[in-house]
């Protein structure tokens, strides 16, 4: 939540500044807050300290003592939902404003309307672990996934410029994008039997799928650029949601990465 929250205030931080000075100084300001950041963690390097693990530990959960998860498919399709729910988190992220900007809204209405996005997945970081305890939680979680990430994906193509209903939308987003990123997170140990299974899951999905997600921004700006229209982006974007819902059902329906299917 606390890494949510920065986020927000980031976004609207941006938009306020953008429309003050100019994106240089603002990129420059962030910048500068980043390699703040990094000067504060060095320090951190020298607490670091190796736990030794007992006899008994080590042999029941050595990483040699199952294979590879890169070699599980089960351990591939959990990499994918969580590159997709990246993916089209950090596009609506990066072309969100620009997406409104061209609807009429302005720059500071547009921050607001990505700020509010953001906003949106606050909830989801205490209702995804509440209701995954539940027989019908998984299920209610992707029913929240499908209905932020493709019905109010969509619904930014309504041809009204009112912010009260923009800002519902990009509330509706925001939790679809929360919903998946901690559902993702919550596949990570539901789906692994042991603590070497789930740091490498977690390091494979990841690595892989976060290298996914880089290339969203910039498919879809060159998508943009192609056909001179943001709707495109937007359907496109709609049917990712889905095939990512479709990913997770499927998720849902397996045991661990180590079992096939169940049903």
């Amino acid at each position: 939540m606390s890494m949510l929250i920065v986020g927000a205030l980031g976004t609207g931080l941006a938009g306020w500044l953008i429309a003050r000075t100019t994106l240089s100084w603002t990129l420059g300001l962030l910048s500068i807050i980043a390699i703040i950041n990094l000067i504060l963690w060095f320090p951190n390097l020298h607490y670091r300290q190796t736990q030794n693990i007992s006899t008994t530990a080590t042999a029941t959960a050595a990483p040699g003592d199952s294979p590879s998860v890169w070699r599980l498919p089960t351990a591939w399709l959990i990499t994918l939902f969580f590159g997709l729910q990246s993916l089209v988190f950090y596009s609506l992220l990066t072309w969100l404003p620009s997406i409104l900007t061209t609807q009429g809204f302005s720059t500071i209405e547009a921050g607001n309307i990505a700020t509010i996005m953001q906003v949106g997945t606050l909830p989801a970081a205490i209702l995804v672990p509440m209701l995954v305890r539940y027989h019908y939680g998984v299920p209610s979680i992707l029913g929240l996934v499908f209905i932020g990430l493709s019905l109010a994906v969509v619904g930014l193509l309504l041809p009204i410029q009112s912010l009260l209903i923009h800002m519902i939308l990009a509330f509706l987003i925001g939790l679809g994008c929360g919903a998946s990123f901690n559902l993702a997170i919550i596949f990570f140990t539901s789906k692994t039997q042991t603590g070497h299974q789930t740091a490498d899951l977690s390091g494979m999905a990841q690595s892989a799928g976060y290298l996914l997600a880089a290339f969203g921004p910039l498919a879809f700006g060159l998508l943009q650029s192609l056909t001179s229209s943001w709707i495109s982006t937007i359907l496109t974007i709609a049917i990712l949601s889905v095939i990512l819902v479709l990913c997770g059902i499927s998720i849902h329906r397996r045991d661990t990465i180590m079992q096939q299917k169940t049903q």
